[in-house]
């Protein structure tokens, strides 16, 4: 293939630019913002798991207290109702009976109360547990709202960046030659590096240095014959730099 040493060193620039871009889609990739986000979700979610059990304590025993607090009330109902019979009764036997029943109303309710104030004590260290649990997880909530803006930040400069970098590579290949940016492109596809400057003999894609018949093949080489590295088949830009003449 045939292409002006102009166009040819235009390739260096071209992938200078490219180079660019590949590390700041890497950067967009390996941001530290999402490895801290992954972090921070898995602890979240830990903690929402947690926070979930907790709630379920809490409100499992609000309902148990409840539930004693309704049979003290009952009973309490009770008591008050056999005392009004008993003042209203003139039957010796049935105030017998509703002293009896008031006796052990009396102690269903004593069981009931100390029943109640540890139910009371469960909710407290429950509602303590789910206070914490939530605290945690609105503390987490924070932070991963606080790294993702950042994060969101660094890829807009990215992006940024990247949409600079592109705009400078059409801009630079206005006017190109199509054969040659199309070998370019595809030995890009291929290697990454497309093009590099051929210098002190040594292939500047690859790092190999060219010997014997190969090297005597790009010394004598026309400047306007692209020539490709036997290595790894980068196009070897030659230029004043090149030390060949």
């Amino acid at each position: 293939m045939k292409s002006t040493s102009a166009a040819q060193k235009k390739l260096l620039d071209a992938q200078r630019i490219d180079n660019a871009i590949t590390r700041a889609v890497h950067r967009r990739g390996t941001l530290p913002e999402i490895a801290a986000l992954a972090s921070l979700t898995t602890d979240r979610d830990a903690v929402r798991g947690g926070l979930a059990r907790d709630l379920g304590v809490f409100e499992d025993a609000k309902t148990e207290l409840g539930r004693l607090e309704s049979d003290v009330q009952v009973v309490e109902a009770r008591i008050a109702r056999d005392n009004a019979l008993i003042a209203q009764s003139q039957s010796p036997v049935a105030v017998a009976g509703l002293q009896s029943e008031l006796e052990s109303l009396t102690l269903r309710r004593g069981i009931l109360e100390d029943a109640q104030l540890e139910a009371m004590q469960v909710v407290e260290t429950a509602e303590t547990a789910l206070r914490a649990s939530q605290q945690a997880e609105a503390e987490l909530s924070s932070q991963i709202n606080t790294v993702n803006a950042s994060r969101e930040e660094s890829l807009e400069v990215i992006a940024e960046e990247v949409s600079a970098l592109e705009n400078e590579r059409a801009n630079l290949l206005i006017g190109a030659e199509e054969p040659l940016i199309a070998l370019y492109e595809r030995i890009r596809a291929k290697n990454i590096v497309g093009a590099a400057l051929f210098r002190a003999g040594t292939c500047g894609a690859c790092n190999i240095a060219l010997t014997g018949n190969e090297l005597a093949l790009v010394r004598s080489a026309e400047l306007d014959e692209v020539l490709q590295c036997p290595e790894c088949t980068a196009i070897m830009v030659r230029t004043e730099e090149s030390g060949l003449w």
